[in-house]
């Protein structure tokens, strides 16, 4: 261990493993650990590298290594929690199938669905099996705010690369048929920092699929207001131009959605071990968290971050609640994203609630990984909202349901950086069009806003 942080010699990655556990670590905290390591494989420089080393996986972006940790569990945060992923079986065996079939299709993988339909889940649950399995290579990568020259380096280290200078130089390293498979995976492509990074990233991702041995997977928003498929429509430039193209998971369909999982899915979330509330009364009363899993379920419209969101709040309760009592109103469990948000605020008292959702709002204008507490106090001071202190973001932090809106990160230096914790509560929180063009000029003035317009980050 001691070699590994000072890099001087690079163990195995199952031996690495095999190691964290006997110490008594659990998966979920074997994060930082697993980034020191493939942070060594990168910084290697061995060209030809992937064609003769044991299958090594690599994760790149923000939070890369947590994020697909978390979401391959249906997790909400690090806290150490049981497995909360449950069904799209279906789902999962095309992809495998997909990404380990001995011929290539030539084109991406495209995984799609409106937001919180478990897009991400199901992409990081297909990684991190494959990972565990030891037999391909690969690259994750998270796309929120990334750039096309951030995926040439990450897919130019799972090469060998020690650098990537043009595209030409990681499709030579990667051309022919004679090495192993390589499986490159990226999650959330309609977050990356601006809308030509987006549409850059596609068309590298669409001329690597076409290398036999390399398999692609994206999961993406489809970012169409009316021809999901049409010319020029992202899921076009992906290489898919009808619903039933044989490279398309589209997770709001019939044939993918599965209502069992979803049911099971709500019924976790109601009993996760976690204190307070009264999780541990549904955990003793099974047949009372199917029927009122089965009706979250219901209102959630196959939308598991709605399900997670009205789960996460009637566990929260001082009582639990039964869908078959004579009073019981199926109306009271939210049904959309924005219901969810707002029945969350109705829970908390009638001080707390306006502070809260300004606080949330602010917290929206995040990019790449988040803000510190003091540019976010600075955020809700230019929009208007004075006299917001620290200790009320710390309140914040520890309200009950906070953990399916927040995302927060320790850095080196201590601080705490925190963004929100799904793209679609943002857009949720965030004001129209208009509001939000007087809003961003006001953001402009502060230097951290600044750098992300002049990083060319989308900041609308």
């Amino acid at each position: 261990m001691r070699n590994l942080l000072k890099g001087e010699r690079t163990p195995m990655r199952r031996s690495l493993i095999g190691f964290l556990i006997g110490c008594g670590l659990p998966p979920e905290h074997h994060g930082p650990w697993l980034e020191k390591h493939e942070e060594l494989h990168r910084s290697a420089g061995v060209q030809g590298i992937a064609r003769h080393r044991p299958a090594c996986w690599i994760m790149a972006g923000v939070e890369a290594r947590d994020h697909f940790l978390r979401r391959s569990r249906g997790q909400h945060s690090g806290i150490a929690i049981a497995d909360l992923f449950h069904g799209r079986g279906l789902a999962v065996r095309h992809a495998r199938g997909f990404l380990t079939a001995a011929q290539s299709q030539g084109k991406p993988l495209v995984v799609t669905g409106d937001p919180g339909a478990g897009k991400s889940a199901l992409l990081a649950r297909v990684v991190l099996d494959l990972e565990a399995e030891h037999a391909s290579s690969g690259v994750a990568i998270h796309g929120h705010g990334i750039t096309r020259t951030e995926v040439l380096t990450a897919i130019g280290s799972l090469a060998g690369l020690p650098a990537v200078h043009d595209e030409g130089q990681l499709l030579r390293a990667l051309a022919g048929t004679d090495g192993p498979l390589l499986i490159i995976a990226v999650d959330a492509l309609d977050e990356a920092a601006s809308s030509a990074e987006r549409r850059s990233i596609a068309a590298l991702l669409v001329t690597l699929a076409r290398i036999q041995r390399i398999r692609v997977m994206v999961a993406t928003r489809a970012l169409a207001r009316d021809d999901r498929f049409g010319v020029g429509s992202l899921l076009r430039c992906l290489g898919v131009d009808a619903p039933d193209c044989g490279n398309l998971i589209d997770l709001d369909t019939d044939a993918y959605f599965d209502l069992a999982g979803l049911r099971a899915f709500a019924a976790s979330v109601l009993t996760t071990d976690l204190p307070g509330g009264v999780r541990a009364l549904y955990r003793a009363d099974p047949a009372l968290t199917e029927r009122l899993a089965a009706a979250i379920a219901a209102r959630a419209a196959r939308n598991y971050l709605v399900a997670a969101l009205a789960a996460a709040a009637l566990g929260d309760r001082a009582t639990t609640v039964d869908p078959a009592h004579r009073e019981f109103d199926p109306r009271t469990i939210p049904s959309t994203i924005g219901e969810a948000l707002t029945k969350y605020l109705d829970t908390l008292p009638e001080d707390r609630q306006v502070l809260t959702e300004v606080l949330l709002r602010a917290l929206a204008y995040a990019r790449g990984t988040g803000v510190d507490d003091h540019r976010w106090v600075r955020f809700a001071d230019v929009l208007g909202y004075t006299g917001i202190s620290r200790t009320e973001i710390d309140s914040l932090r520890r309200s009950p349901g906070s953990a399916y809106l927040l995302q927060s990160r320790p850095e080196g230096d201590g601080r705490l950086t925190t963004r929100v914790f799904h793209q679609a509560l943002a857009d949720e929180l965030l004001p129209q069009l208009g509001d939000r063009r007087e809003d961003e000029r006001a953001l402009l003035a502060t230097e951290l806003f600044s750098s992300w317009v002049s990083a060319g980050l989308d900041v609308m």
